[in-house]
């Protein structure tokens, strides 16, 4: 017999070989290959026997050779590694056949996730002896050969509640698998044969390893519960995910859930003796602690005061019949609810009592929560407190006028069933009641200031309807007013009054003149005078909102000057003899009978002549050259007059005149009444001196300024009233050039004060 040749290299080149003659392979299924008595003696090792079994009986089985190939499932040692090794002990191998190659590990495997390759090699590789004839013959009986016993040992504990899920390689697995080749001496020749995993070549036995019951845990809940509420919230404190959890009631299962690491909740369970059981693929165990579950009847209420009298009907303010009720199961009451104030409830000795005097009105529906105990009950009821009769405020306070139709009065009211006797209304008047309504009116006959008062009748407490209706009269006639007739323009602060006027509310004070402002309101009032007041009358009267008494009025003029202009000739009308023609339009003398034309009279302050402190315009020249101008009474100081024309020089009196006395005159006689002598001796020797003409653009001079106008105008053949008429005879023609060439040869020009 020829040794055997544990080279592995020359074992890898013989598999070579093998797995390349894999197509010559013989076909044969009489023999099976099998992994028994597979145990886990420690926490990390496993051990197996490996077994060969003929089973053609009819012929004989003489074993050459094995190389095996078997998986695992790696997740059994988790993050740790595995050996492999075996022990020929007690083989049927004859001893030159037993295993002698060396078994490795291959993990991970490429393409086949969670399994671990087992390697063992061939333990001799035909034809090396013994060769035919002198192979082990393989047993028929039981089991068949045992050849080998293998033990494989983690580096950690293996994952407990886990299988090795061992198994065959085929002889047709190819790499990265390793194959199970199994030869045998057929007709002298070593010849391999098909292994088919799980058909001719098996596992007998996956035991459990580490196998690991489900933790115990807590049943938690279980608490009583109250009627109604379904059950009690029961659970578990904890769960593995690997395990089911069975809840039992009343020594009967209910329902299973799967773990999930964490707590658990069964629901609601009714009331019952409820335990669990939890299972995992090492078996199943009770879970801590075991519930009685009861369930609490809810709380009940009942009236015990008398039927109905949980539902009263009480005045205001008046001690209501006390409400009682007798309860079960509660531990007290809540905060009541809907009850009027100045009524509580309360319970002792499983009653509750409502007692008070309300003190508000209206509808309480009334709500008193028990508390402890099961069950959301409350003694309800109602209670009606009737409220004191009132009256609301008067629709109106009027003020009415004698004799006018009242617009009705309304007061609401509410409990009453009526009135009593009104008082304080005025004659005329009158009250009455209906649909919860105080109705007053008529037309009052008297007047004065009525408070009146309306009782109501039926309902509780003693109300009236009050207001009050003033009846007004028209005020009475306006006394004489009191104050001066006359007044000085400019002037402010002057008194007027009258007696109080009846009945009158406002007095009305008027002015028909302009220029006149009214101070104040009442029986006495002041008026102040501008400067340009006129004269009017000034009334007053009485009103009230019935209307306006008669008034009393009292004619107010001003105070004015008087003053007397004389000798105040123009040069162009001058006729002779001191007197001037009328200046004529296109029909006639321009103004009435007597008045030769119209000029303006300035009166100039005295230390500033450009100021012009008053100014009267058209008036009247008479053909005598006499003015009269009415000057407010104000104007009291000294100043210059000053006379415009049309078309003549501008000419002042010769010094500023004293306005002090009522009557003033002043006369442009002699030249030295003018200023600066600037009058003409208008016929020299006469005693007569006029004002210069001329001036017809009002320069202040009579120049060649003025000549265009006068030109102009005659060529054009105007005439009437027109300016450039220095002569007043209605035309504008050569009769005019005389005077406007005279006085513009001898320089004539406007001299005032500077």
């Amino acid at each position: 017999m020829k040794s055997l040749i544990n080279s592995k290299a020359w074992t890898m080149v013989v598999v070579f070989m093998a797995l390349s003659l894999s197509s010559a392979i013989a076909d044969g299924d009489d023999f099976l290959l099998s992994v028994r008595n597979v145990t886990q003696p420690t926490a990390s090792t496993i051990e197996f026997d490996l077994y060969l079994l003929d089973t053609d009986n009819t012929q004989t089985f003489e074993f050459a050779a094995l190389q095996m190939g078997l998986l695992l499932n790696s997740s059994i040692y988790g993050a740790g590694t595995i050996t492999v090794s075996y022990s020929n002990t007690g083989s049927g191998l004859d001893l030159t056949q037993q295993f002698a190659g060396s078994v490795d590990v291959v993990a991970p495997l490429a393409g086949h996730d969670g399994k671990t390759l087992i390697r063992l090699m061939a333990n001799s590789i035909p034809p090396v002896p013994p060769g035919a004839g002198t192979g082990t013959v393989i047993s028929s009986a039981g089991n068949g050969t045992f050849l080998a016993h293998f033990t494989i040992t983690g580096s950690v504990s293996f994952t407990p509640n886990t299988r090795a899920g061992l198994e065959f390689c085929s002889s047709s697995d190819i790499s990265p698998l390793w194959p199970t080749v199994l030869y045998a001496y057929i007709d002298g020749n070593s010849t391999p044969l098909a292994v088919n995993a799980g058909t001719d070549a098996i596992v007998d036995g996956d035991p459990l390893l580490n196998p690991r019951l489900p933790a115990v845990y807590d049943i938690t809940g279980g608490e009583p519960y109250c009627a109604g509420l379904g059950g009690s919230l029961t659970g578990l404190s904890g769960s593995e995910a690997d395990a089911t959890y069975t809840v039992y009631r009343n020594g009967f299962p209910v329902g299973t859930i799967n773990g999930t690491g964490n707590p658990l909740s069964f629901g609601l369970q009714p009331a019952s003796t409820l335990t669990v059981y939890a299972s995992n693929i090492a078996g199943t165990v009770e879970m801590n602690g075991e519930l009685t579950i009861e369930e609490i009847p809810n709380n009940t209420i009942s009236l015990t005061s008398g039927a109905g009298s949980n539902n009263q009907a009480v005045c205001i303010n008046t001690a209501m019949t006390d409400i009682t009720f007798s309860t079960t199961g509660a531990t007290g009451i809540g905060t009541s609810t809907g009850l009027p104030a100045g009524v509580a409830a309360s319970w002792a000795a499983n009653t509750i009592t409502i007692s008070g005097t309300p003190t508000e009105s209206g509808t309480f529906n009334y709500s008193i929560p028990l508390t402890g105990g099961c069950g959301t009950v409350s003694a309800t009821g109602t209670i009606t407190v009737t409220a004191n009769m009132t009256a609301g405020p008067a629709s109106s306070t009027p003020t009415l006028c004698i004799g006018t139709a009242l617009t009705n009065i309304t007061h609401t009211t509410t409990g009453a069933t009526g009135i009593g006797t009104s008082t304080g209304l005025p004659a005329g008047v009158a009250a009455s009641w209906a649909a919860n309504t105080i109705t007053i009116s008529g037309t009052p006959t008297e007047s004065g200031t009525f408070i009146y008062s309306i009782p109501l009748t039926g309902g509780c407490g003693s109300v009236n309807a009050t207001g009050t209706i003033t009846v007004t009269a028209l005020p009475g006639a306006a006394g004489s007013i009191t104050g001066p007739a006359t007044f000085t323009p400019g002037t402010s602060g002057v008194a007027y009054s009258v007696n109080p006027i009846s009945a009158a509310t406002t007095y009305i004070w008027t002015y028909s003149g302009t220029g006149v402002t009214i101070n104040g309101s009442g029986t006495g009032v002041t008026l102040d005078f501008s400067a340009s007041a006129t004269a009017g009358t000034l009334s007053v009267f009485g009103r009230n909102s019935c209307g306006d008494g008669a008034a009393s009025t009292l004619p107010l003029s001003p105070s004015i000057k008087n003053l007397t202009l004389t000798s105040v000739l123009l040069e162009g009308l001058y006729i002779g003899g001191g007197t001037m023609r009328q200046a004529l339009g296109e029909s006639g003398p321009q103004w009435p009978a007597g008045i030769a034309d119209h000029i303006t009279v300035e009166l100039h302050n005295s230390a500033s002549y450009s100021t012009i402190e008053f100014t009267a315009t058209d008036v009247e020249l008479t053909t005598n050259g006499s003015a009269i101008i009415t000057i407010p009474a104000q104007y009291s100081d000294s100043y210059y007059i000053t006379i415009k024309h049309r078309n003549h020089i501008e000419t002042v009196s010769a010094v500023p005149v004293i306005f002090t006395n009522a009557a003033v005159t002043y006369s442009f006689d002699d030249q030295a009444q003018a200023f600066g002598n600037n009058l003409k001796d208008i016929v020299p020797g006469s005693g007569y001196f006029a004002i210069y003409g001329g001036d017809i653009n009002h320069d202040g001079y009579v120049d060649s300024g003025d000549y265009p106008f006068v030109i102009n105008d005659s060529f054009n053949y105007l005439s009437g009233y027109i300016n450039t008429d220095l002569n007043g005879d209605g035309w504008i023609d050569s009769g005019d050039y005389p005077i406007l060439v005279n006085n513009n040869y001898n320089y004539v020009s406007v001299i005032i004060p500077y």
